[in-house]
């Protein structure tokens, strides 16, 4: 089996029971809880972290750093400088141009983790991936068990663990002894992603809750961590080595042609301003003769033709990596278009603008 272990509150309660699952379950930590593992003496096969915004505080233990880590191209930058262990990577949203330069380098292609916003549901989703057909969650509370929102040691203080409980929208949740606990609608809404792929999985994975406390998370068969080491994992097998024998994905010779092909980015963003700086004004242009009247003019429907033309920019190569990065500039701006709102022909064209000037200001 798969144990993914969470940084729920109740991982406190059967943490040790871990070490009996060494070199029988294929055990991956997801990045709040790789410090209570190491602080335990655990040994675990693989860290997860996804999360850009996740605080070094995190990772305090150095001891962390040398395990081997799958990542996303969003991760927070310093994992991957500092990790000693080896590196896994997935192919990430906004990342399809490097993706697309990585298969004409090497003719191999990355594989991609479904997320539902937490990182244990891409460590979910890996598990899939890599092929295993019993997964066991813990510390997967989903829930502010004894009114924590997490293991000790996951915060730099105690003090932020209650901030974190204290400054949550709450609800109500079933808890796995049949009684009520508080969640929050974040945790919520990754306890409803379980229950969908669970069921959506039923036939290729079977998924046991050895959470010693917490939400019940439907179609999850419950059993105690104990009682789930010693009825799944029953087979000695050396998970360590099977990584360590993993292929490298490129060669020494493509690896130099990838970080070529990858640091000559600038060329193409400076390509990529030229022409979105040309379609502000076009679309400057645009509104211009819209205010003034001047529809009926050639340079009017000529203009129109040309906006339309502009929303094949975001096919371009690179687009969807600058698109990543510039989303809280350009969402506002391209909502209500997507939406699908009544818009006149001027309204779209002051949002397509303003969805221009976020590219821009991202590049510069």
């Amino acid at each position: 089996p798969a144990i993914i272990v969470s940084s729920g509150p109740s991982l406190d309660r059967n943490i040790r029971e871990m070490k009996k699952a060494e070199g029988r379950a294929f055990i991956i930590g997801v990045d709040s809880s790789l410090k209570a593992l190491v602080r335990e003496n655990i040994h675990f096969q693989i860290g997860i972290s996804v999360d850009p915004r996740k605080p070094r505080y995190v990772f305090a233990d150095d001891r962390v750093n040398d395990f081997p880590y799958v990542l996303s191209s969003y991760s927070a930058d310093f994992l991957a400088q500092e990790i000693r262990g080896r590196l896994f990577f997935d192919s990430s949203f906004g990342c399809g141009t490097l993706h697309k330069i990585l298969t004409q380098e090497t003719g191999k292609e990355l594989g991609m983790m479904r997320s539902g916003g937490s990182v244990a549901t891409n460590a979910f989703w890996l598990a899939m991936e890599l092929g295993f057909r019993e997964i066991i969650l813990v510390g997967q509370d989903l829930a502010f068990t004894d009114g924590r929102g997490h293991v000790t040691g996951f915060a730099e203080s105690e003090q932020a663990n209650r901030e974190l409980v204290e400054n949550s929208v709450q609800l109500a949740v079933e808890a796995l002894d049949g009684g009520w606990l508080t969640t929050d609608v974040q945790m919520d809404s990754y306890r409803y992603w379980f229950e969908k792929n669970i069921a959506e999985q039923k036939e290729k994975v079977t998924v046991y809750n050895a959470t010693a406390a917490g939400a019940k998370i439907r179609g999850a068969k419950e059993l105690s961590l104990e009682d789930a080491i010693e009825q799944l994992c029953t087979k000695e097998r050396d998970f360590d080595q099977l990584i360590a024998d993993t292929p490298n994905l490129a060669t020494d010779d493509e690896h130099k042609r990838l970080c070529e092909r990858y640091m000559d980015y600038e060329k193409e963003f400076r390509r990529l301003r030229e022409k979105l700086q040309e379609g502000i004004a076009i679309y400057d242009r645009f509104m211009e003769l819209d205010h003034q009247k001047g529809r009926r003019s050639d340079e009017y429907r000529d203009l129109l033709e040309r906006m339309k033309e502009l929303t094949l920019l975001e096919k371009e190569d690179y687009m969807d990596l600058i698109g990543m990065y510039a989303q809280e500039d350009t969402y506002d701006a391209a909502a209500d278009i997507y939406l699908a709102k009544e818009l006149t022909i001027a309204e779209i064209a002051e949002r397509g603008k303003r969805l221009l000037q976020g590219y821009v200001k991202w590049m510069e």
